[in-house]
């Protein structure tokens, strides 16, 4: 019997064939109208590669918008492995390029690890990118293999041999020549395993290299305008930083997933380094075609590269210079006197003393109060940020380390700067009262039996009673080793960390931990019993305290701040590439607030305010005739176990209305009063210096 066809498997029947007819018209479309271009090269032989324009890296600025480091339009020559390597001499093509270089003194990049002349041997400093590079290239062809399927062990002679008939170098070109192709072929053939299409050969060139290169039309090899870093001023160094390229840990670990080419360029240290996700902006792409000679015949750019934000720090990169100058001339001075064998106050040493050894190194750091914003900071000795690269063998193996940043890395005893903590411990543990006294009697001599009787620093002792404020005054050791005995180590320790020392204060660059003195502490690390000994030394900041310069300013902000204790940052804001727009703006962050009920750091400030006043910074401040402010410090000599000790000071101004901290370390300085000329010249400058910001920021920034 005949079926009835039904209206609504017609209409499905119809759709389906109108959606196959559809399909087949838009293939065709596709095919021979949209990507008429496309498929007409590949018919013919032609081929396109795709390459990253890299974005200009944004602006660093100071506070004031005075540029510091910038980005200059700058050219590279890039090769592309398969153009290359389908051109009728790649050789003699590579060979050629490297002695244009070399004419023209442009150093080319050359990453592998085997010597530059003979005898061949692999290189002795071999870092981890070139082992990490090297062992890729093995794993990946199989006639470098042995029997068993692993990587052959092979003398570097040897893989040279196998590198010269790989690459098809003519038997006739001599060793030295062959080398440096090697070099090259080498270098494509790693991206190429990696699915990179391009390698720079060289970055940075002048418009003659380029022109020489452009008239020789060589296939694979073309100009690309990327920018370069430019510094703006010779001071900062450890702050700023600098950029390179990245290791293959770097792309593999770090960037790989957030779509960094892997070739990028980023920042390797310092703010360069600390605010990457700022500065980098987003690379562009652009698509070139090529046809089967290698020549250019189309080039597009798919997507246009974005320029980095704008980051500008908090320093002040006036009150940076002067706070170098400051820490440096005081070095100086200090060393040509003991050049010519006085000591530190130009007096002449005793009969029979030595000449006392020259200070060493240091680092100041500067703070706003308010925000714990750093201002300044300063590490000696210290290096010219824009001629590092040109330097760096001399500062990496410099015995006086340069390059170290002492202020955020270098751990120091704080020695008597560290008694506002104890007092602090005492306090807020309620185990020392306001109003309690203490009689200093020179030689503590309760562990006397234990052969373990230290003395004040007072010649005979004070011979008075002190409450907290006079002890902090008069620094004396003797009311903080009773104290500390008192009261344990424990609760010193927790103070300490409750003030900041010890622990990293956030600062968004690399910075030490530090060491807080405890029983623990000492039993990991010198595997000793804990003695009472250890509390008296700790409670005067000797012994196994050791804290960075950046955590004493912090500790010194807090106490000015009542307890109050914030984030140090260097960061100030974030403007977008055009600087129209304020991407961020650092806000205090406040990271805890300290026990303040009896007006523990009113006590504190009162004792700083007194050390100054008529306690022991008050003759130097009178020699030093300074006339600012009124200021609240603390002075600090550091027992080496050398002829001459460490100096530390620390401050903050106005004492009654804080807007600046200061932290000062000299390494074999002699004295915290000895040293503390560095910090009242930054004060100056601070609070009396009428600086040419305003004139820089309207010749240096590109504002709108």
């Amino acid at each position: 019997m005949e079926k009835n066809l039904r209206p609504g498997r017609f209409l499905a029947a119809a759709i389906l064939i109108g959606a196959i007819l559809f399909f087949y018209v838009a293939a065709m479309y596709e095919l021979q109208i949209s990507d008429q271009e496309t498929y007409t090269a590949v018919s013919s032989g032609n081929y396109t590669v795709i390459t990253t324009l890299s974005a200009a890296r944004g602006n660093i600025l100071d506070r004031n918008a005075n540029l510091l480091i910038s980005s200059r339009g700058s050219y590279n020559i890039v090769l592309s492995r398969d153009e290359i390597i389908g051109s009728e001499d790649p050789n003699g093509m590579i060979l050629t390029l490297i002695n244009m270089a070399r004419a023209s003194g442009i150093e080319y990049t050359d990453t592998f690890p085997i010597t530059g002349s003979a005898p061949y041997s692999w290189v002795a400093d071999m870092t981890s990118t070139q082992r990490g590079r090297l062992n890729a290239y093995f794993e990946f062809f199989s006639a470098l293999h042995d029997a068993e399927g692993n990587p052959k062990e092979m003398e570097a002679s040897d893989f040279i041999v196998w590198l010269k008939d790989h690459y098809k170098i003519d038997y006739t070109t001599p060793i030295t020549e062959a080398r440096a192709i090697i070099g090259i072929r080498y270098e494509l053939e790693l991206r190429a395993i990696a699915n990179i299409s391009s390698y720079v050969f060289a970055e940075d060139v002048g418009t003659d290299f380029v022109t020489a290169v452009l008239e020789r039309d060589f296939p694979g090899v073309t100009i690309t305008v990327t920018t370069t870093r430019e510094y703006h001023t010779t001071n900062a160094a450890h702050l700023l930083g600098y950029t390179g390229k990245m290791t293959a840990d770097e792309y593999y670990d770090l960037y790989k997933a957030a779509g960094y080419p892997y070739d990028a360029v980023v920042g390797k240290t310092g703010v360069e380094l600390a605010f990457e996700q700022y500065l980098h902006g987003t690379d562009g792409r652009q698509v070139t075609t090529y046809n089967a000679a290698g020549k250019i015949i189309n080039q597009t750019v798919t997507k246009e590269p974005k320029a980095g934000s704008n980051v500008m720090l908090s320093v002040d990169i006036g009150l940076q210079a002067a706070t170098e100058t400051a820490l440096s001339n005081q070095i100086s001075a200090l060393n040509a006197r003991r050049s010519m064998g006085l000591k530190d106050d130009g007096t002449e040493l005793e009969p029979g003393q030595e000449n006392l050894e020259p200070a060493q190194g240091g680092a100041v750091v500067v703070m706003d109060v308010k925000t714990n914003q750093v201002l300044a900071m300063a590490s000696y000795p210290t290096f010219n940020p824009a001629t590092l690269f040109e330097n760096y063998q001399y500062l990496s193996t410099d015995a006086m380390r340069p390059m170290f940043n002492r202020a955020t890395q270098g751990i120091y005893n704080p020695g008597s700067t560290f008694k506002m903590c104890t007092a602090y411990a005492g306090l807020s543990s309620g185990i020392l009262k306001p109003e309690d006294t203490k009689y200093c009697a020179g030689r503590y001599t309760k562990y006397i039996e234990a052969g373990y009787a230290p003395y004040c620093w007072a010649a005979g002792g004070h011979r008075e009673s002190f409450n907290v404020v006079g002890a902090l005054e008069n620094s004396c050791n003797y009311f903080f080793y009773e104290l500390s005995d008192q009261m344990g180590i424990m609760r010193i320790a927790t103070a300490a960390e409750q003030l900041g020392l010890g622990v990293k204060t956030g600062i968004e660059i690399p910075e030490a931990e530090g060491i807080i003195a405890t029983p623990a502490y000492k039993e990991n690390a010198i595997h000793e019993t804990w003695y009472a000994a250890d509390n008296l030394l700790a409670a005067i900041g000797q012994g196994y305290n050791f804290f960075t310069p950046v955590q004493l300013c912090n500790y010194v902000s807090t106490i000015a701040n009542s307890g109050v204790k914030k984030r140090v940052t260097l960061l100030n804001q974030v403007m977008s590439p055009d600087y129209t727009r304020v991407l961020y703006e650092a806000q205090p962050e406040v990271t805890d607030i300290l026990s303040n009920e009896y007006g523990y750091f009113n006590l504190l400030q009162e004792g700083m305010y007194m050390v100054g006043a008529r306690g022991t910074a008050h003759k130097n401040l009178l020699e030093l005739r300074y006339n600012g402010p009124t200021i609240a410090c603390k002075t600090g000599t550091i027992q080496s176990g050398k002829a001459v000790n460490n100096g530390c000071f620390v401050c903050y101004a106005p004492y009654d209305s804080p807007q600046i901290a200061v932290a000062v370390l000299v390494e074999k300085g002699g004295s915290g009063a000895g040293i503390m000329s560095i910090a009242l010249d930054v004060l100056d400058y601070y609070f009396h210096s009428s600086t040419a910001s305003t004139s820089v920021r309207s010749e240096n920034l590109p504002m709108q």
